[in-house]
């Protein structure tokens, strides 16, 4: 069981990767690309955060000096542009690994490391 959900999961990091490295606008950090390109503000930074904190708004505030009611509503801008529930675990999950591929890439892209 345990090598099944292991796979699972390193088959979706793979179609992460893919999809964030193709500019695809409906992956994760697609949908939130698009919306940054035309808003200001970081919701890729809110939401990483937010994930650090494991889902605490108070938490990932004051990471970012924010108030958790602004946190609290950018989560809740995501979750509407992306069509994903934050108290779910498998979005969270999702929204992770997108975060994780997206960072690889970023760090590629400047030559950090090799995707």
């Amino acid at each position: 069981m345990a090598n099944n959900i292991s796979s699972g999961l390193h088959n979706k990091a793979i179609e992460y990767r893919r999809r964030a490295r193709e500019g695809d606008p409906g992956s994760v950090t697609g949908q939130l690309q698009g919306y940054a390109e035309q808003n200001s503000g970081d919701l890729f930074k809110c939401l990483a955060w937010f994930l650090e904190a494991n889902g605490h708004w108070g938490d990932a505030g004051e990471k970012l000096y924010v108030h958790r009611h602004t946190q609290r509503y950018r989560m809740k801008r995501v979750e509407e542009i992306t069509g994903r529930d934050l108290n779910q675990s498998q979005d969270r999950m999702e929204f992770w690994l997108a975060l994780k591929a997206k960072e690889l890439i970023d760090q590629a892209r400047m030559g950090k490391t090799a995707v």
